[in-house]
């Protein structure tokens, strides 16, 4: 198979490297909420890191792209990745949460370099491979979610804030392995200019690209303006309960330990990896809208069984958010590729990742104020927005279009 044949050089350092990655987070990640609580932070504190990383993600996005055009993707990704494993053993020795809002909003600017990433995926494959590569590189990742999340609850339970110092330790040593792979074994695909004059350069044009950014919106087509909007008002809105609060509310709520989390969580992780092919394969039977409508619709249902059906009401949660990261998280580019001239799709999708970041920014920081006046109330208000995103995905988004392998490589 030739996909095979260009699984090495870059690709592979690359795909190794999110493997390693991936381990550390399926550990920590899913409990991160329990880590703010148990350094002292309150559901309403909760709300406001996560608000806080999704707004230093969206002020870095954009300077972030120009940034790896003029440095170049080698040296962007080995100087951030370096300061982004450094910054998970700052997660481990935080003594209050107060800390952890530092050390988000830290780690959100370093992750400036990811468009370095996708360039230097993309920049290694030829162009009839090309979908099909970043599939494979995006999807080995998720490997280790399906059972490093079980050792992730194993260690809350067993030593408690003691775990997750102990799960940061061991995500900041596989990080350490993962950086030294592509410091040594990435090639450089792309020559920027040297020295002092980049500098200067990206740092004139760090106001202008975000200028430039709010300007292209005008050249986008209806369909995808439509999208753009409804993607902050109520789409990214939908998905943040659950990720935010879900461990919380099984936890305190249900009273569920954090091993069953971490099995709901693999559960999730496992039905999206492995239903994605039967999915798209449907999906290529109809429109990319309605299936992005059904998608948000699972996410809604989602919440209901998990508000009031207890552990068989997470399991089936766990299950359906795995369906709906399938269609309402990964289809949407595809959407966006087919309503968009070629010139146009990079600041597209573009836009759509920005969009999820202000969405993000500010029902994260309401999550919070509304969780902490009842657990039901922000599950319910979200559960109404997926279904408002389902409608509003289905009756005003316009435009049709067929998926293909091509969109399908987020």
């Amino acid at each position: 198979m030739r996909i095979l044949a260009v699984f090495r050089g870059n690709i592979l350092i690359m795909s190794l490297s999110w493997v390693l990655f991936g381990i550390g987070h399926a550990i920590t990640y899913p409990y991160f909420p329990k880590y703010i609580k148990m350094l002292g932070g309150s559901d309403f504190e909760i709300g406001l890191i996560y608000a806080i990383q999704s707004l230093f993600l969206l002020l870095f996005t954009i300077p972030g792209g120009h940034l790896t055009d003029l440095l170049g993707r080698k040296r962007m990704i080995v100087f951030f990745t370096w300061l982004v494993v450094v910054m998970q053993f700052f997660y481990a020795a935080a003594p209050y949460w107060t800390y952890l809002v530092l050390i988000v909003a830290v780690e959100s600017t370093m992750l400036m370099y990811r468009p370095a990433l996708d360039a230097i995926i993309a920049d290694s494959l030829p162009d009839e491979l090309r979908a099909k590569g970043f599939i494979i590189t995006y999807t080995l990742p998720n490997i280790p979610w399906f059972f490093m999340p079980l050792i992730g609850g194993w260690l809350v339970d067993s030593f408690g804030v003691l775990g997750l110092r102990y799960g940061f330790l061991i995500s900041g040593l596989v990080g350490i392995a993962a950086a030294s792979l592509r410091a040594k074994f990435l090639q450089e695909t792309f020559q920027a200019a040297e020295g002092r004059a980049t500098i200067e350069k990206f740092a004139e044009g760090f106001i202008d690209s975000y200028k430039l950014f709010i300007k292209s919106f005008k050249l986008l087509p209806s369909t995808v303006k439509r999208f753009v909007i409804g993607e902050f008002l109520i789409m990214a809105p939908s998905k943040v309960a659950y990720y935010s609060f879900g461990v919380i509310f099984a936890s305190e709520i249900l009273g569920l330990s954090a091993s069953i989390w971490g099995i709901a969580t693999s559960l999730s992780v496992a039905i999206s990896v492995i239903a994605a092919p039967f999915l798209y394969k449907l999906v290529e039977q109809a429109s990319v809208r309605r299936w992005i409508s059904i998608g948000f619709l699972l996410i809604a249902l989602a919440y209901l069984s998990f508000m009031f059906l207890g552990l068989p009401g997470l399991m089936i949660a766990a299950a359906l958010t795995g369906l709906s990261s399938t269609l309402a998280h990964s289809l949407p580019p595809a959407l966006i590729t087919s309503a968009t001239p070629v010139e146009l799709r990079g600041r597209a999708n573009s836009h759509l990742l920005i969009s999820l970041n202000i969405g993000t920014t500010w029902s994260a920081f309401l999550m919070g104020i509304l969780y902490s006046w009842s657990p039901l109330l922000a599950f319910g208000f979200s559960a109404i927005m997926g279904f408002l995103a389902a409608l509003y995905v289905q009756l005003i988004v316009k435009g049709e279009g067929r998926v293909s392998s091509q969109c399908l490589i987020k």
